[in-house]
């Protein structure tokens, strides 16, 4: 699969951003596929594929030279583009262990399990299968240093019956210009594994919770109107204990969990550059 990039973000590039937008929202519309009723009623259950599709590298904008971009910006009407380190990037990630199809994956297991309409199991009656076209860190438009960054996701997913037949099919995408993801510096993403890992499962909990919940009608499973949001927010568990031990002495232990969870009430959070959001 191909990967789509946004690369127009400064201001005399508007209108072809638009036009970019508005292209890859009709492409996305047509690669929709509804799903019959007689389908629709044999549905009983649902498992995730866990081998998820992923590009080669991710799509991520690179650091500027703040300066010189605002010195070249007052001379010429205009600065450069950060340059794609797509490639370095993956490497970063993979060498601290970051993978956008765990990440995934987990993410539509976890709503799943949330929302509660559909029943998980191994010997299900349809498969729901996943492919990540594209992801990365682009830089949002406007950003006069140019070095802040949000995530950006694009997801298909199609279920598929027993015997292979496609019976429903959609794309999301989360773009930059979204702002129920923090953007972060490109030099705190460099720098801590763990804050991209964190801001990828948001983007992914925000798209599962999209695509899950345009399947959910899909399947009759309700004639409700699918809520607004939703809001991914940061569900953190803290776990402390002192372990002493004679003729050693004590020694604090503190282990932190995380998670992102689909809500549509966002709790109080506190945000960091370096390290992230961790709920109260």
């Amino acid at each position: 699969m191909g990967r789509t990039s946004y690369r127009s973000t400064r201001p005399e590039f508007t209108f072809s951003y638009i036009v970019l937008a508005g292209a890859l929202v009709l492409a996305i519309g047509c690669t929709n596929v509804s799903m019959p009723q007689q389908s629709a009623d044999n549905v009983k259950s649902i498992r995730v594929d866990p081998t998820i599709k992923v590009p080669a590298a991710p799509d991520v904008d690179g650091a500027v030279n703040v300066r010189a971009n605002l010195l070249q910006g007052l001379l010429l009407g205009a600065s450069p583009l950060p340059r794609q380190v797509g490639a370095s990037f993956h490497r970063f990630m993979d060498a601290n262990d970051v993978k956008i199809e765990e990440i995934v994956l987990r993410s539509f297991h976890r709503n799943m399990k949330i929302q509660g309409h559909f029943e998980s199991r191994e010997d299900a009656t349809a498969t729901l299968e996943l492919i990540v076209l594209s992801y990365g860190f682009k830089m949002p438009a406007f950003d006069i240093t140019k070095n802040q960054r949000r995530p950006e996701l694009l997801i298909e997913a199609t279920l598929r019956s027993s015997d292979s037949t496609v019976l429903w099919r959609k794309r999301e995408i989360l773009m930059r210009s979204s702002d129920s993801t923090q953007a972060h510096p490109i030099w705190a993403l460099w720098k801590n594994p763990r804050l991209v890992e964190r801001s990828l499962e948001q983007a992914s909990c925000i798209v599962a919770y999209r695509l899950l919940t345009d399947l959910r009608p899909a399947l009759q499973r309700s004639t409700e109107e699918a809520p607004d949001g939703p809001i991914c927010d940061p569900v953190v568990q803290i776990e402390s204990r002192v372990e002493c031990k004679p003729g050693v002495g004590c020694v604090h232990h503190k282990t932190e969990t995380w998670e992102f969870k689909p809500s549509r009430i966002p709790v109080e959070s506190n945000c960091n550059s370096d390290i992230g959001c961790s709920g109260q």
